[in-house]
């Protein structure tokens, strides 16, 4: 599986750009949507990082490759792609500079590389204040996208407290104060339970994979892991489902398998997983997000390609995947380098909950 992946990306390298640089998939004309070879660059980046594929990199080609991300970071910090305008979005530019400056900011900073500016447009979220306003104004009807909200601010967060800003401790220690007090005791998620429309479980799971980032990150415990692990085990024998609830529901699994409840039955669901998602590799070696209908890159309506098709987003979260699954049921057949900033794809081999 890992050779096929390296194989496939090798072929989506794009001809005349610089080291590194890959088109999303064999559908994406890069000449007329550029702005997509940076997400495609940097799920490729993680990828090939996860696979052990980056390990010798010479500084000439991998100052190549963070110069050429950098250049979509504009002067305040935040990763932008510069052919979005306003009417061809469905998220808040907030959402979108979260996204892709994670993700981003991810790739640099796991290849060794410095970003081209500090991290300026997150200031207004660098007060208790600030971070107390944002926090009321999350809308937890909705918790897979504020999962997504949360974790990446927490990333930021926690990079600018590695780099030794002072400011970082009390709001890493609000924002985890938040989530012990807004933990919902039933489910072990955070959601709106007074919400008009009932938040569907599996979405509620989606979005907590994201928020329990700060406890493995933090080595703390989380409460109602029975709820949890309860929960993803009634769903993780149902096939192979789209990329980004598989890595959810194996990232929760492989995580809380430390805790040993039900562990037998974590590793016997993974197994499973493991085999289908196997299967689920694409003849040319790269992975699909799921098979039918269109894909959209995140809060972007202008680019749409088939589902179906291996593309890079997928192929990284699938190995991913499949990479946190061997940690439980293989951890010392393989070597896996997850990217050591939170968000999908992040996996503390030490977690230790104290």
């Amino acid at each position: 599986m890992r050779e096929r992946v390296l194989a496939w990306l090798d072929s989506m390298l794009a001809e005349g750009q610089p080291f590194g640089v890959h088109r999303a998939s064999s559908y994406h004309n890069a000449s007329e949507f550029p702005s997509m070879l940076l997400p495609a660059t940097y799920n490729a980046t993680h990828c090939r990082k996860l696979l052990c594929n980056y390990e010798n990199l010479s500084i000439q080609k991998r100052d190549e490759l963070v110069d050429f991300m950098n250049t979509f970071q504009h002067e305040a910090g935040n990763y932008r792609m510069p052919q979005m305008r306003e009417p061809d979005i469905y998220q808040t530019w907030e959402y979108l500079d979260f996204h892709t400056t994670n993700y981003a900011m991810g790739a640099v900073l796991s290849l060794g590389g410095k970003m081209k500016h500090r991290l300026r447009f997150i200031e207004r979220y660098c007060t208790i204040d600030g971070l107390r306003r944002w926090l009321a104004d999350r809308q937890m009807s909705d918790p897979w996208n504020e999962g997504n909200n949360i974790v990446n601010l927490a990333s930021f967060y926690f990079v600018l407290a590695e780099s030794g800003d002072s400011r970082m401790k009390p709001l890493i220690e609000h924002i985890f104060t938040w989530h012990e007090e807004t933990q919902d005791a039933e489910t072990g998620y955070w959601l709106d339970t007074n919400a008009e429309s009932p938040v569907h479980p599996m979405v509620a799971m989606a979005g907590a994979a994201h928020n329990y980032h700060l406890y493995y990150y933090l080595n703390r415990p989380i409460r109602y892991i029975e709820r949890i692990v309860d929960h993803c085990l009634s769903l993780v024998g149902e096939g192979v489902t789209s990329a980004c609830v598989d890595i959810d529901m194996v990232d929760i699994l492989a995580n809380m398998h430390k805790y040993g409840y039900r562990s037998s039955e974590i590793e016997a669901g993974l197994e499973k997983k493991l085999a289908d998602l196997l299967d689920f590799q694409n003849a040319d070696g790269g992975f699909s997000d799921v098979c039918e209908g269109d894909r959209r890159f995140d809060g972007w309506n202008l680019y749409v390609e088939p589902q179906g098709i291996s593309n890079c987003f997928a192929t990284w979260f699938r190995s991913a995947t499949i990479g946190m699954i061997c940690e439980i049921l293989f951890p010392d057949a393989f070597s896996w380098r997850f990217r050591n900033t939170i968000g999908i794809g992040y996996f503390n081999h030490s977690y230790t909950p104290r």
